[in-house]
């Protein structure tokens, strides 16, 4: 099975048809959002509706994410280095804190930076390891990254929330 990127056509039809919902302000969130903000994004949206104190930031959406994997072509060759991951009997796991978090970052440079290490984050040892033991595919898990914006000083953040399609038809808990 050969996984090739995308042609540039294809790829601009990809992130096209995501109709410039790539990224989303916390005011634009609520918990219906949850496939494309993730948990934690569609809360912020609801806290920040409630009119709770939660410094202006955005979400980049699991879909954006998913469209990059589609363009470049990296579902398949996922599954394909990953097929073969050994699994031994150890704790249970949880993705609670799994996906990266990276402080302070400042700049667009950097965001993008903190963007690209937080997806690259589901492929961390204990994340592979937890899709596996679960009976998930590695490839079929996409990844939403909320970034608040710094606010008087305060750091901000960028933090990975991951999702998988099974967790919405009733499979997972």
């Amino acid at each position: 099975m050969s996984a090739q990127p995308r042609d540039r056509a294809g790829a601009a039809a990809t992130f096209e048809s995501l109709d410039g919902d790539v990224v989303r302000p916390f005011e634009r969130l609520s918990r219906a959002d949850v496939d494309y903000a993730g948990g934690k994004g569609a809360n912020l949206g609801e806290l920040t509706a409630a009119g709770f104190p939660v410094p202006p930031g955005f979400v980049v959406g699991a879909p954006t994410y998913a469209a990059f994997c589609d363009v470049a072509g990296l579902r398949g060759r996922i599954e394909q280095r990953l097929a073969t991951v050994d699994v031994e009997d150890t704790e249970s796991a949880s993705f609670a804190g799994m996906n990266e978090t990276i402080l302070n970052v400042r700049g667009r440079d950097a965001v993008v930076e903190a963007v690209r290490r937080c997806w690259s984050s589901l492929f961390g040892a204990r994340t592979i390891y937890y899709r596996a033991k679960r009976g998930f595919g590695q490839a079929d898990m996409d990844i939403a990254v909320d970034e608040p914006q710094p606010e008087r000083g305060v750091p901000c953040s960028c933090a990975g929330s991951a999702r998988h399609p099974a967790w919405h038809r009733g499979r997972c808990g």
